[in-house]
């Protein structure tokens, strides 16, 4: 996956954020999560490891409705696995989950999934689960989930993850072996280009080998000069981002011991913020401009080909904004020729950026900003929804012909897995099926996305019911505050109130109205 991703991941969740405390996540005293040999140390500061904890976090998030790159490329089927093994579980707590799960939902899906790889890392093993940090030393997007916790020590126990957790242990103890030499060649790497001395003072990088997260996303973070990257179970994918992460985690201490040279292209950074494809953390941070154009810079050179694709490359980079690249980029060259190390060769080459000579450049139309990605073409007006149409096909009374509709997309692999399954659970509903209707509307829950909010509204209202009816009251009412958590209509609303105010009973088929279907 291309690198510029993982940067906007890392920025957004707390990147060269120095003033956080980092304390591990075994905290003393803390009852121990089961465990294995997961580790391997590829150098002396540097870790592969599992981490139970993001284990945790990230298989009640699974149940509670994240979805993000589930059947993209290069997903592991062990991720459709366990979210199998624990959707069958039926367990009252998956409602309170969602609850939760939607209510915290942000605009950008990739910083959704980041705020809770950043509480993971700031919590105790399993089953304790507690803050290792004081709230007010969180970064924002973790404090904010703090509310999740007694949700997810529940959902640990109930759920069994102590034994889930010792299943799937020999696929991290698999993908360790295979992340280590390809981890130590990329680390290699860098380091024969540096030439540095190896002297980290107890720093160190923890490399988290992951199934449960999206394929197309990679998440890193700093944590007071530690280092964390989540990564898939794929290395070939994930070499690119891992060297990108320890270029930081070398090159952020040499930057941090000459502020100056930071405060010198001030001008540059408020100049990169007019072009239209530079990406939000870099208008917003210029320690963080300044030391992603480094190590862009760096990259060109390590990947080496011919110097004309090079210049091509950092050309790319200074016209979305990175306006730093072609002078690092020629100071590179001339580092190549035989400096010492890159200790002693980055003060002079940061200290004389000639930022008049850059911004003139960008006046003058010699650097040209990029336009920005282009939006997203409006959509056409769209076909029936699937439910829709299932759902005139039963108010028909053609069962029949519903049921064919939602197999077929079941089949076809459609992605409104969300809605065959609810068409599914209504039918099986009015033959008078309760067990098969409550394992489909479990499903529907299961593939529900954001903007399914009708599927998930009345899947949960009838769960609610239909365990009303079994007299699982505890388990009914936390169905109806998930209901209320996505009801959008004021009936919707009016019911799930309802159900929590008083247990639900059965009424003869005629004085139950259907609810409406919105157009799409």
């Amino acid at each position: 996956m291309p690198f510029p991703r993982l940067i906007l991941r890392w920025c957004l969740t707390g990147m060269l954020v120095y003033c956080l405390g980092f304390t591990a996540w075994a905290q003393a005293g803390a009852a121990p999560a089961p465990a294995f040999n997961r580790h391997e140390s590829v150098r002396t500061n540097i870790r592969l490891d599992a981490n139970p904890t993001l284990f945790t976090v990230l298989a009640a998030i699974n149940v509670a409705g994240y979805r993000d790159g589930l059947h993209a490329r290069g997903a592991s089927p062990l991720r459709m696995q366990l979210r199998h093994q624990l959707l069958a579980k039926n367990l009252a707590i998956y409602g309170r989950l969602r609850m939760f799960y939607h209510e915290h939902l942000l605009s950008n899906p990739a910083s959704n999934l980041a705020q809770y790889i950043s509480l993971s890392m700031f919590l105790s093993s399993p089953p304790r689960l507690a803050l290792t940090e004081p709230i007010t030393n969180l970064p924002p997007d973790a404090a904010q989930l703090t509310g999740f916790l007694p949700l997810l020590r529940r959902f640990y126990n109930e759920a069994g993850l102590a034994q889930l957790w010792q299943q799937y242990a020999p696929y991290y103890r698999q993908a360790i072996r295979a992340y280590s030499p390809v981890t130590r060649q990329a680390i290699a790497q860098v380091d024969n280009y540096f030439r540095l001395q190896q002297n980290y003072l107890g720093r160190r990088l923890y490399i988290f080998p992951e199934f449960l997260a999206s394929p197309l996303e990679t998440h890193a973070r700093d944590f007071l000069g530690n280092y964390f990257i989540v990564v898939s179970l794929n290395p070939a994918a994930e070499m690119h981002d891992i060297r990108h992460t320890y270029l930081h985690y070398v090159l952020d201490p040499l930057v941090r011991e000459y502020p100056g040279a930071v405060a010198r292209v001030l001008p540059l950074a408020a100049l990169a913020q007019k072009a239209p494809a530079l990406e939000k953390p870099f208008r917003e941070t210029p320690a963080l401009f300044y030391i992603e154009c480094w190590v862009r810079a760096v990259e060109a050179h390590l990947d080496g080909g011919p110097l004309a694709l090079q210049w091509q490359r950092i050309r790319k980079d200074q016209a979305h904004g990175l306006l730093l690249c072609g002078y690092f980029f020629r100071q590179l060259l001339r580092y190549d020729r035989g400096v010492a190390n890159f200790a002693a060769f980055y003060p002079h080459a940061a200290y004389n950026v000639p930022v008049r000579t850059i911004e003139a450049q960008v006046k003058k139309g010699k650097i040209l900003f990029a336009a920005a990605p282009p939006q997203a073409m409006p959509r056409p007006p769209a076909a029936p929804s699937l439910l829709k149409q299932g759902e005139d096909l039963i108010l028909a009374g053609n069962l029949q012909g519903a049921s064919q509709l939602a197999r077929a997309s079941l089949h076809a692999h459609q992605p409104n897995t969300a809605e065959a399954e609810y068409l599914l659970a209504e039918i099986a509903a009015r033959q008078g099926r309760p067990h098969a209707a409550q394992r489909h509307f479990q499903g529907a829950l299961a593939a529900a996305t954001y903007s399914d909010t009708h599927v998930r509204t009345w899947a949960n209202i009838y769960l609610a019911r239909i365990l009303d009816l079994e007299h699982h009251r505890a388990q009914a009412i936390d169905h109806y505050r998930a209901a209320l958590a996505t009801a959008a209509t004021p009936s919707a609303r009016q019911i799930a109130l309802q159900g929590i105010a008083q247990a639900f009973q059965a009424r003869p088929p005629a004085a139950v109205k259907p609810p409406t279907i919105p157009s799409h």
